[in-house]
């Protein structure tokens, strides 16, 4: 009976311990965080996370032994919010927990040091296509010239498209070429990412990279060509998950072509343009373009919000 008892309060005293005592109850809700580094965590990763609430209010971060780490607060174009900071010194491998504090009244003062769009956050201009105006999504738009020149909408191309739910998610049926703008960075590595279904042909969604305007090809500047991230679907009739964080490109001088991971410099602005074969159509959901310079192979996991017991 006593070694009974003995393993029900060591049992005990673990549940407690894995439950630490509200740290500030000037923010009434919290979440707990787990970090695993990986094998390649990076000399100066940024971790992130999406935040569970439209409006987090302000935010604090709380390691494991109670200490507070500085932590940035942004909204992405889809309208989320991310939380994010720099874990320091991660070795391969390495565990950590933190508790990430939210609902505060006092919102977080910008940071310097952390890039322009963490880790997570898309930089797809209504991605989600949450944002629905005239039957048409917003900022997206037909180039039936390709090269990313926008088609003004009408009555005729506006039966090319339709929003329809694909596996739950908010999807568009695309017949012809659309294509979407979007702000890049030189020097950054991008994840472009999709959930894609076509109907027969083949189904293509290409990201392009341009100067300042989508008219400078960066021939005089770097003396390259076919400067794109090429991906496609792989088999009709599924949905099918598309990754891709490599981009090609053609060595003018050499005539060879040739990859990278991170944007050539003179890089400001590309389109995502999305191929439908001819007589076909296919579905696109979950369009997402991510900033993933500094995300290394960390892995995050986020446990269920608490509130604070009145």
């Amino acid at each position: 009976m006593k070694i009974h008892l003995l393993t029900l309060a060591l049992c005990s005293a673990a549940f407690l311990s894995a439950a630490p005592q509200w740290a500030d109850k000037a923010y009434p809700q919290r979440m707990e965080i787990s970090l695993n580094a990986g094998m390649t965590p990076g000399k100066t990763p940024i971790a992130a996370v999406k935040l569970p609430h439209a409006a987090p209010g302000g935010v604090k971060l709380v390691d494991s032994k109670g200490k507070v780490i500085d932590v940035a607060v942004k909204q992405d174009q889809a309208g989320d919010w991310f939380a994010a900071w720099k874990p320091a010194g991660l070795k391969m491998l390495e565990k950590r927990s933190y508790q990430l504090y939210f609902g505060g009244k006092t919102p977080n003062k910008a940071l310097a040091g952390f890039p322009e769009n963490f880790p997570g956050m898309n930089i797809v201009p209504n991605g989600n296509l949450a944002k629905i105006k005239e039957g048409v999504p917003e900022g997206w738009f037909m180039s039936s010239k390709g090269y990313g020149l926008q088609d003004k909408w009408n009555e005729n191309n506006k039966k090319l498209v339709k929003l329809v739910k694909m596996k739950g998610a908010n999807a568009l049926e695309i017949r012809g070429v659309m294509a979407i703008h979007v702000k890049l960075t030189p020097g950054r590595q991008y994840e472009l990412s999709y959930d894609g279904w076509f109907e027969k042909g083949r189904f293509g969604v290409t990201l392009w990279f341009r100067g300042k305007t989508i008219h400078e090809y960066l021939v005089k500047e770097l003396n390259v060509g076919n400067y794109k991230m090429q991906t496609y679907v792989p088999r009709p009739n599924e949905v099918m998950k598309v990754v891709c964080s490599t981009f090609g490109y053609m060595d003018r001088k050499t005539k060879k072509s040739a990859q990278g991971k991170k944007l050539l410099p003179f890089t400001r602005v590309g389109f995502i343009q999305i191929n439908v074969p001819k007589g076909s159509f296919g579905r696109i959901a979950n369009l997402k373009l991510e900033d993933i310079t500094d995300r290394g192979s960390i892995k995050i996991k986020c446990g269920k919000v608490e509130s604070l017991k009145k």
